[in-house]
């Protein structure tokens, strides 16, 4: 791809930006998808019409659909762990409410968000 390209605007944003778009994309709508399906019955078609994008695109961002229950994971997880690192900077406590405050964040998260639980807890094996 040429410099050019790169830099070309299409509705005042880049090429990149536009890509690395689709791939968060992607990523939120497989959370979704996998929460509701189970990673084994989803198709990356369904995940495609869930982001609202084709599935050329799709193809751009990730190698398989394995490739995408990865990034999925590791959205969750990067989510999840900086939840549980606010909750322990947060807590004025020592060593025991540090740890509560975090097991708190920890099933809140849990709870708040049964879709990325299942990727986190149950998918990913």
């Amino acid at each position: 791809m040429s410099t050019a390209q790169a830099t070309k605007l299409y509705r005042g944003v880049t090429l990149e930006d536009r890509r690395a778009q689709r791939r968060e994309a992607l990523i939120r709508a497989a959370i979704l998808v996998y929460g509701e399906r189970g990673y084994r019955r989803a198709t990356v078609r369904a995940v495609c019409e869930a982001a609202g994008i084709t599935e050329r695109y799709f193809y751009e961002s990730f190698r398989n659909s394995e490739a995408l229950l990865v990034a999925s994971y590791e959205a969750v997880n990067a989510r999840l762990g900086a939840r549980l690192q606010r909750a322990a900077a947060d807590c004025a406590g020592g060593p025991q409410e540090r740890a509560a405050a975090m097991l708190h964040a920890y099933y809140g998260s849990l709870r708040e968000s049964p879709d990325a639980a299942r990727v986190f807890l149950v998918e990913i094996a």
